[in-house]
C-alpha cells in the first residue's frame, strides 16, 4: 500500500482510491475510471501466508488518464466528454475502429495461413447481406500448424475453457490447451464466437475433433461447468467411453465448493479429497460419510 502511494507521488502523480480493502485483500482503480473505459488502470494486492507478505496479484497496465495528463503537460482542464471522445478518434485514428478491425480479420487469417503454411481457419457465418455483399461473421476458428503437430508427442489431455473479450460486440474467446514434455502450456486452438453457449461449444469441439485430435483415443478432456459444454461434449464421440473421458478442472471445483460450503472446517475436508487415484480418496470418503457432512452430499450431487 506504502508502495503503490509512493510511487503515485514520486513518479507517475495519478489520483486513485481504494475499493477493496481487507486483511487479506487490497484494490485501487483510477480516480476518473468508470464501467466504459474497458483500458481502466487498477493494482491488486493480497497477503501470502507462505511468505508471511503482501505482493501484487495484478496490474493493469499503464495508468493513462486523460484528464490528469492534460492537466499536469498543459495547464488546460479538459471535460470529461471532450477527454474521452478525443482518445477514441485517436484511437481510431492509429487502430480503425471496431467495425473495420472486424471487417479485417479474414484479410488477418489468411495472412496468417499464407506465411505458417499448414495452420488450420474454420468460419461459420451468421448470413449474408445482400446490400453489403458481405457474410456476418458467426464463429471463426484457428489453429497453428506448429502446434498441431508438436501434439502429437503430448499427453492424451486437453483442457478447454472460455473468456470475455472486452470489446464494443463482447465476444467471447474459446481456448483449447496441452501441455508438453516440459510441463509447458501448448495453445493448441482458438475460436471468436458471439456467446458462450451449447451450440458454439458444439461446433468449437467438433473443429478440435477434425483438425487436433484427428482420431486419437483415449482423449482426456478438462473444463469447467458449464452447461452448454457438458452438453456438447456428451454427444460428441471423442472425450465419452470408450473412445475418452471427460473431467472437471479441480480449480473450479473448488471455487465453487467453497462458494458454496460456509462451514470453514467442512470447507477444509475438500483438501484431504484431493488425491490422484480413487484408491486413496475412499479412506477419506468414508470417514466423511460416516460423519455426515454436507461436503460429500455436493461432491456426489455432480
Amino acid at each position: 500500500m506504502e508502495a503503490v502511494q509512493d510511487h503515485s507521488i514520486r513518479h507517475a502523480r495519478r489520483e486513485y482510491y481504494v475499493t477493496e480493502s481487507s486483511k487479506t485483500k487490497w484494490k485501487v482503480l483510477c480516480k476518473h475510471s468508470t464501467e466504459e473505459q474497458w483500458y481502466r488502470w487498477e493494482v491488486r494486492g493480497g497477503y501470502k501466508p507462505k511468505i508471511r507478505r503482501w505482493a501484487i496479484t495484478q496490474y493493469g497496465g499503464t495508468h493513462t488518464c486523460v484528464l490528469n495528463n492534460m492537466s499536469l503537460a498543459h495547464g488546460y482542464d479538459v471535460p470529461y466528454q471532450k477527454a474521452w471522445y478525443s482518445l477514441k478518434m485517436a484511437r481510431e485514428i492509429v487502430y480503425g475502429t471496431w467495425e473495420s478491425s472486424v471487417q479485417k480479420l479474414p484479410a488477418y487469417l489468411g495472412a496468417i495461413q499464407k506465411y505458417n503454411p499448414g495452420t488450420i481457419v474454420e468460419w461459420k457465418h451468421k448470413g449474408f447481406q445482400a446490400s453489403t455483399g458481405k457474410y456476418v461473421m458467426g464463429y471463426v476458428f484457428w489453429a497453428f500448424k506448429p502446434c498441431i503437430d508438436r501434439f502429437q508427442f503430448c499427453r492424451n489431455v486437453i483442457s478447454v475453457d472460455g473468456t470475455h473479450l472486452y470489446t464494443k460486440y463482447k465476444y467471447k474467446l474459446l481456448i483449447a490447451a496441452a501441455m508438453d514434455g516440459n510441463q509447458q502450456v501448448l495453445p493448441l486452438a482458438f475460436a471468436v464466437v458471439d456467446e458462450e453457449i451449447y451450440p458454439s461449444w458444439k461446433w468449437f469441439l467438433q473443429q478440435l475433433s477434425r483438425h487436433i485430435i484427428r482420431g486419437r483415443r483415449g482423449m482426456c478432456l478438462i473444463s469447467d461447468r458449464h452447461g452448454g459444454l457438458i452438453k456438447a461434449v456428451r454427444e460428441g464421440p471423442d472425450f465419452v467411453s470408450p473412445h475418452g473421458v471427460h473431467r472437471y478442472c479441480l480449480r473450479h471445483v473448488c471455487s465453487n465448493f467453497n462458494s458454496t460450503i460456509k462451514n470453514g472446517i467442512e470447507g477444509s475436508l475438500l483438501a484431504s479429497w484431493l488425491r490422484i487415484s480413487i484408491k486413496k480418496v475412499q479412506p477419506h470418503y468414508g470417514r466423511d460419510k460416516e460423519a455426515g457432512c454436507q461436503s460429500v452430499c455436493i461432491l456426489r450431487r455432480d
